[in-house]
């Protein structure tokens, strides 16, 4: 045996001894590197989940005020409904009222050759472009023998024409 035989197991377990430390000191930095990383994306995460927790609480609390809306316009629309139904009831009845009776038509713009003339109410109209217009069945006059008339406005044939 050599003398140099335990100084050459010596030198081989300080080597080795070191690359391990080496080694160990690697994975370790790797390792505490891995922690940051993930401790970093967890903090990420939890600000992304309470934010999203916010978005989620406002868009709740929007959702339930735009239903209540809806239900209170809603409410609101059959209120309307009925009180439309009542109007047009009333003024159907007016309507009926007024049939026959004799008026002159005044403040046509679209026909302005027909104010002055005189006719007899036929109905209100109650629907379509005419809407809210009287039809007039026109007396019998030189070329426009015979013709019904459209105008708006009170019984006295005061409108658009």
């Amino acid at each position: 045996r050599s003398p140099l035989t335990p100084l050459i197991a010596l030198s081989t377990i300080l080597t080795t001894t070191h690359h391990y430390h080496q080694t160990t000191k690697t994975s370790f930095r790797t390792s505490h590197t891995l922690a940051l990383q993930a401790r970093e994306r967890t903090q990420k995460a939890q600000e992304a989940l309470r934010q999203a927790q916010a978005e989620y609480e406002h868009a709740k609390t929007a959702e339930e005020y735009a239903l209540s809306e809806l239900e209170r316009a809603t409410k609101e629309k059959e209120e309307m409904h009925e009180h439309v139904d009542y109007v047009e009831g009333q003024v159907r009845s007016f309507s009926r009222k007024m049939r026959d009776r004799r008026v002159q038509l005044t403040g046509l713009k679209r026909n302005e050759r027909w104010n002055g003339r005189r006719g007899k109410i036929v109905k209100l109209v109650m629907e379509g472009e005419d809407f809210g217009r009287w039809k007039v069945k026109l007396d019998k006059v030189g070329f426009d023998y015979g013709r019904s008339g459209i105008c708006s406005g009170s019984g006295s044939g005061n409108g658009r024409g």
